[in-house]
């Protein structure tokens, strides 16, 4: 509930206004994937939801559109949907999106990562071919060899 309280602001201090106002918003999401679950598999599945989606819930002026790939977070893959509304809705509607899209997740078997330490996991990493190593070394020889001249920040406090 609003508190009724007044602000005054001269014309002078207001600068660099936008008009959240006039025409339509968008309003987005950024939903986490596991890395190891198929971005196709997601990407094909969001293409048959999305008119599902603009049907259940009101306001969708347009879209929802998938933005794609925003980021590749410590124990994500972030996805960005967004879609065209007003801007009266926008709040209303980044709460929709986000139960659509955990409910289109819980129907797939989309799981949302959350933050987990690894306690022990070991991994069998591949051992570098002879080839691959002398390849290795030529190429850290030479970048030394173009880089000597450059000097990073923290090598010159060393």
């Amino acid at each position: 509930m609003p508190d009724k309280n007044i602000k005054i602001i001269s014309n002078s201090d207001v600068t660099g206004v936008i008009n959240m106002t006039r025409d339509y918003s968008y309003s987005w999401v950024d939903v986490g994937i596991e890395y190891g679950e198929s971005l196709e598999r997601v990407e094909s599945i969001l293409q048959d939801e999305f008119p599902k989606m603009r049907e259940q819930i009101p306001g969708i002026l347009d879209g929802p559109f998938y933005k794609g790939v925003v980021s590749l977070g410590d124990n994500s893959v972030n996805i960005r949907v967004m879609v065209l509304c007003a801007e009266s809705d926008r709040a209303r509607m980044e709460c929709d999106l986000n139960r659509a899209m955990k409910l289109i997740f819980d129907k797939y078997h989309i799981s949302i990562p959350f933050p987990q330490i690894v306690i022990n996991q070991p991994t069998e990493f591949k051992e570098a071919t002879a080839w691959e190593k002398r390849k290795a070394e030529e190429f850290a020889k030479a970048q030394r060899e173009l880089t000597q001249d450059y000097v990073e920040e923290d090598e010159e406090n060393h």
